[in-house]
Order: C-alpha cells, then sequence, then structure tokens
C-alpha cells in the first residue's frame, strides 16, 4: 500500500512543498519572503527545487496547519503538498505471525505507533510472486523506531535500504523513466533506437560500466556503487548528495595505483611548497645516501692473509676513546684544594689571631717607657740567636705582663721623687 495515509498533515510533519502555474524563477525572492512572512511567520528554511517550487521546513505545528490550507501567496495561486520524502522514514519488520495479514490490517492495527503505509516484499520464482514475512513500513516521523508492539510480538525494526533507481529508457541510474530527458537505449547490447524485448544483437554490453553483462545485472559495479550509496544516506541520515561524496572521495580513482596514492605528499595539487621546505624533503629510498668521509672502513677478507684473520679486531673496537676520567680527577683536586684553603684554619685559630692583633692594636697607642727602649736591644740578641721568627709578629702572655707591669712602675715613680 503506498503514501495515500501519509499525505495527512500531523503534529511531525515539518516539510512541505509549494507549486504555481508558473515557477518561481521569474518571481522575485524578496517578495515571496515577504508574502510567506505576513502568511505563516518566520519559517525555519525555505529552498528553491531545480523544478522551480520551493520546498519549505516550518518550525512548530501550527505553522504546518496554516501551510496546508494555504492556497494564494498574494496575487499568485500555490498548491501545497507534503514532500513525499523527508516528513517520513522506512524500516522493515521480519515476523512470521504477521505473513498472513494484509497489509490493510496492518496499518490499521499499527496506526497509533504512526504507521502510515505498510508493503509487503515478494519474490518471483518460477515467473510467480511469492510473499515473504518481510514488510516495509512507512512512519509519519523523521526518527525511526527501534521496535513496534505488534499485539504481544516486539518486532524489532531495521532500516529500509532501497535498491538504487534505473531509468529504463537511457538505462542510467538516479532518477525514473517519466523523469528522463535523454534517448531510448537497450538495456542488453547498450545500443539506442529499440528495446531490450525487440534486442537482435549477440554482444552484451552494460550502458553504465561498459562490462559484458546487461544494464540490469546486479553484479554491475555501477549498481553496488549507487547501493553503497543509498546505504551510507540511510545509516548516517544524510541526503543523497552528501553520500555520493564521501563514497567518492572513498572510492579508488581509476588509474591511481595504491602505491602512488601513498607517495603523495600534502602539497600535491597546485599549491606549491616554499623553497625551505622543499630543501628539507626526505631522501628518497631509490637514492643511496652519502657515505661519510671519516667513517670507519672494515677491510675486506680477501685482502688480508689467512694467518692474520685470527688476530685482527674490529676497527671500531681498536678505536680509542679519550679518557675523560683524569680530567675530572684533576678538576676535583683544583676544587679540593681551594676547599682546604678555606677550611685549613679553624675557629679557635681564628679567635687568637684576632685577639692578638687588638693587643697588639693597644699596645701602639701606648706612650714608649725606658723598658720598651731595654726591650728593643733584647730584641737584637733574640735575632742573634736565630729564635723562631713567629715570637717576633706574636709577643707572648709574659711579654704583654711585662710591658704593662713597666708602665705602673713608670706612672707611680714621679710621685717617689
Amino acid at each position: 500500500m503506498g503514501f495515500s495515509n501519509c499525505t495527512i498533515v500531523t503534529a511531525d510533519t515539518k516539510f512541505f512543498i509549494i507549486s504555481t502555474a508558473e515557477t518561481f524563477h521569474e518571481i522575485s525572492p524578496f517578495l515571496v519572503h515577504k508574502l510567506i512572512l505576513s502568511f505563516i511567520g518566520e519559517v525555519k528554511n525555505i529552498k528553491k527545487l531545480k523544478s522551480g517550487d520551493l520546498l519549505i521546513e516550518v518550525s512548530n505545528s501550527n505553522q504546518a496547519k496554516t501551510l496546508s490550507k494555504l492556497t494564494e501567496l498574494g496575487d499568485l495561486k500555490v498548491n501545497v503538498s507534503v514532500h513525499r520524502n523527508l516528513n517520513f522514514s522506512r524500516g522493515v519488520v521480519s515476523e512470521h505471525g504477521l505473513k498472513k495479514h494484509t497489509e490493510s490490517e496492518l496499518i490499521q492495527e499499527l496506526s497509533e505507533q504512526k504507521v502510515c503505509a505498510a508493503r509487503r516484499i515478494h519474490i518471483k520464482r518460477d515467473g510467480k510472486l511469492i510473499p515473504t514475512q518481510h514488510v516495509i513500513l512507512t512512519f509519519s516521523t523523521t526518527e525511526l523506531p527501534k521496535s513496534i508492539k505488534a499485539g504481544y510480538l516486539s518486532c524489532p525494526v531495521k532500516p529500509y535500504i532501497p535498491n538504487p533507481v534505473r531509468c529504463f529508457k537511457c538505462q542510467k541510474f538516479g532518477h525514473s523513466q517519466q523523469a528522463c530527458k535523454g534517448s531510448k537505449i537497450c538495456a542488453k547490447c547498450s545500443v539506442s533506437g529499440h528495446d531490450s524485448s525487440d534486442c537482435i544483437s549477440d554482444e552484451v554490453k552494460c550502458r553504465n560500466c561498459q562490462g559484458a553483462h546487461p544494464a540490469f545485472s546486479r553484479s554491475c559495479p555501477q549498481w553496488a556503487l549507487e547501493k553503497e550509496i543509498l546505504t551510507t544516506k540511510v545509516r548516517k541520515n544524510i541526503s543523497f548528495a552528501e553520500a555520493r561524496r564521501l563514497i567518492s572521495e572513498r572510492s579508488p580513482k581509476p588509474g591511481v595505483t595504491y602505491s602512488s596514492a601513498v607517495k603523495q605528499c600534502a602539497y600535491c595539487g597546485s599549491h606549491t611548497p616554499p623553497q625551505g621546505i622543499q630543501k628539507n624533503f626526505p631522501r628518497s629510498s631509490t637514492q643511496p645516501a652519502p657515505v661519510p668521509s671519516d667513517s670507519v672502513q672494515i677491510p675486506n677478507k680477501s685482502s688480508i692473509p689467512e694467518k692474520t684473520l685470527a688476530t685482527v679486531s674490529h676497527p671500531l673496537k681498536d678505536k680509542q676513546i679519550p679518557k675523560q676520567k683524569e680530567t675530572v680527577k684533576a678538576t676535583d683536586n683544583t676544587d679540593n684544594v681551594k676547599k682546604l684553603q678555606r677550611i685549613k684554619e679553624t675557629k679557635a685559630a681564628k679567635r687568637a689571631r684576632l685577639a692578638a692583633l687588638k693587643k697588639n692594636k693597644d699596645l701602639k697607642n701606648l706612650p714608649l717607657t725606658k723598658g720598651d727602649f731595654l726591650k728593643q736591644s733584647s730584641k737584637t740578641t733574640v735575632e742573634a740567636q736565630n729564635v723562631d721568627p713567629l715570637l717576633e709578629i706574636h709577643p707572648s702572655d709574659d711579654d704583654l705582663m711585662s710591658t704593662a707591669s713597666e708602665t705602673d712602675v713608670s706612672s707611680s715613680s714621679p710621685k717617689k721623687s
């Protein structure tokens, strides 16, 4: 059963066709847009088809009801109809329990699940059409349900992928005989001027792929390609043009081998890479890489006597590698010397040195006495006796005590006189 019940406008209907006696090619798009806005408001999308009709996608169910009742658009008389494909989805149900039911019974029982059409698939055997358990159901929604309830049975719904449409007139795919503008071609010999039923030629040639088979053969590569495009369209829910573009990009091009396609770089085509990038391209595998001048050459065994072969070692093993441990040790020694110089003087020695310097400074500030002159004469005797010079620089505690006592005596002597 066809789409007779699917022309009713429902809440899920979104796509409509507006046609006129004259096409919209000659009418101003500004005027048409203003008229549509004045009647139904802002719609989701408006597109002009090749036939000259308008495809309108509404935003809500109120716009769908108003547009379906529209008969005039300004001074233009228009005809509004529901799009036959975009508002619906098709699925296949395979259930043996539904084999005895007619198509009208299935539509009536499944109408609450948005089923508006049903068609049973038949197979041809011995010239007779035999009904199968497979039924194509049309739903009045764009989203295909995963399953339906047929009484107490839960039937899974699979996407329906139609066979490619082939024109019976020109034998090309993609359109029907009613929309064909080409000449009549034979489906067997691909010669124009006669039908396949009247063909007397012994040569069999395909109109689409030039193969040795008729145009209606399922083994035709072009038929398989069209089938793959339809499968991609249904499974990805995209347009036919988008599905064809995806398949054409994925399919191999004639005359291009796999190896040549792999060797193509990212700058193939009209774009040329900069000179700097061209210079840095990797060397081809067919061109041998240059051998460096300092590379190690292993002598050939034929040029070496057999007696010396056992004693000859590999040149890489005999190659002397500069030792770096000695330099490391030298640097370590210099560092150690510096560290020893820093920690050579302990804290106690530093305190003693600073105390001695302070005492010497205090002695220089004191006035000279008679004892100081006597000391200088004693120092000369000490130098003559080769005494340790360190004692000259750092005087002992006894010297400091004697100097202090002498100063006391000198200070008290004037009082006695």
